[in-house]
């Protein structure tokens, strides 16, 4: 009798926490409509910003040398790379389940005279699996750029182009901090 009346007792806790998983798939999936609803909304007005943005000469480069938690990331060999950072863009893999990841991209103006960095364009893309799992592909052009193309010791630049899933932390900074408030490191002191 005492088995038959635990056995019950456990079913029904079963029972209340299937509701319970129900009700919180639910949450997930109309949260996740609202975010997309929201990431298409903004998508216009980045586009806008990413326009003035442009008129503002090493605009990038400097927001992140003044964004302190980028700091650790960013050596002094960084720097006069940075200063050629003409665009830095995120877009969600898809608009539509923006928890499959994204992608940041990295456009530097082409200045050869420079000697300093031949990278015109870097993509960087975090992809997640339904378990979380985190995949990090880089893509460059030219194809072959490589971190030994870059000037020794420019920690942010071998970021940049490392495919470690282990290193999402800088990524993480610039699409939650960086992207969406610039201004707020721009206006920071000189870098």
């Amino acid at each position: 009798p005492k088995g038959s009346a635990r056995k019950k007792v456990t079913d029904e806790i079963v029972a209340s926490q299937d509701k319970i998983s129900e009700l919180t798939e639910a949450e997930s999936l109309e949260l996740l409509a609202i975010q997309s609803k929201y990431i298409k909304l903004r998508k216009p007005l980045y586009e806008a910003r990413a326009g003035k943005i442009a008129k503002c000469r090493g605009f990038w480069g400097h927001v992140l040398c003044n964004t302190p938690a980028l700091r650790h990331a960013i050596t002094p060999a960084d720097v006069p790379v940075l200063r050629f950072l003409q665009v830095l863009r995120v877009d969600f893999l898809s608009d539509d389940r923006p928890e499959l990841g994204y992608s940041i991209t990295f456009e530097f103006s082409d200045d050869p005279s420079s000697g300093l960095h031949p990278i015109v364009w870097v993509q960087k893309v975090i992809s997640f699996s339904e378990d979380g799992e985190a995949t990090i592909t880089v893509k460059t052009e030219p194809k072959d750029a490589n971190v030994g193309n870059h000037v020794e010791g420019a920690t942010f630049m071998q970021w940049l182009l490392s495919s470690d899933e282990e290193d999402l932390e800088v990524a993480d900074v610039i699409l939650e901090d960086v992207w969406r408030t610039p201004l707020v490191y721009y206006e920071e002191g000189e870098v």
